[in-house]
């Protein structure tokens, strides 16, 4: 944990709702540790994948299965202390994608999400919160895309001009365009 404690320390917010999410979940590790790793927990840490391609006018989206909507490839962390490789684990699974590069080198983005209770397999899940650690890749759309059908129906190169409403929700639209301006100020 120590590490993931030392890049989120280390990463540098650029408004103060993400220094507050920030400031959340540094406090929460020093409490709880490696219970944050746990699903089961209330509170859990999440890895998610912004994908781009090399012009940033395109974002990599699945369509989630759980939400029915359009999301960003991602999962908990299961267990997995190194979330960037978390997230890549989650690119492939969700989208079949192998190679990209991180941008940026580092996290791109940290958010407390509360996540109402919902339905999963027949099984009540439990509200809870998301601690979400987000990382920014660069892809080649000409990559071959495939369904991942336990989580998504549908894996597409969006235009980027597209993360609006009503395609996305507010939130989503929020997110997604802090993270498509952050794609387009970082480098390789």
């Amino acid at each position: 944990m120590q590490n993931l404690y030392e890049e989120i320390k280390n990463f540098q917010s650029n408004d103060k709702q993400e220094e507050a999410d920030r400031s959340v979940m540094l406090k929460e590790i020093e409490r709880q540790g490696e219970q944050l790793l746990d699903r089961e927990n209330e509170a859990h840490f999440t890895s998610s994948a912004f994908i781009v391609n090399a012009n940033r006018d395109k974002v990599l989206m699945v369509h989630h299965n759980l939400r029915d909507a359009w999301s960003w490839p991602g999962g908990h962390a299961d267990g997995m202390h190194d979330l960037e490789a978390n997230a890549r684990k989650e690119i492939w699974e969700e989208t079949g994608i192998k190679e990209l590069t991180l941008v940026g080198g580092s996290i791109a983005s940290l958010d407390l999400f509360h996540v109402p209770a919902h339905m999963k397999h027949g099984r009540l899940v439990e509200a809870h919160r998301h601690f979400s650690v987000a990382y920014i890749y660069e892809a080649d759309e000409r990559q071959p895309l495939r369904v991942c059908p336990e989580e998504n129906s549908q894996v597409e190169w969006l235009d980027a001009d597209r993360i609006r409403e009503p395609l996305f929700s507010r939130e989503d639209v929020r997110l997604y365009g802090k993270l498509l301006e952050r794609s387009r100020s970082r480098r390789l």
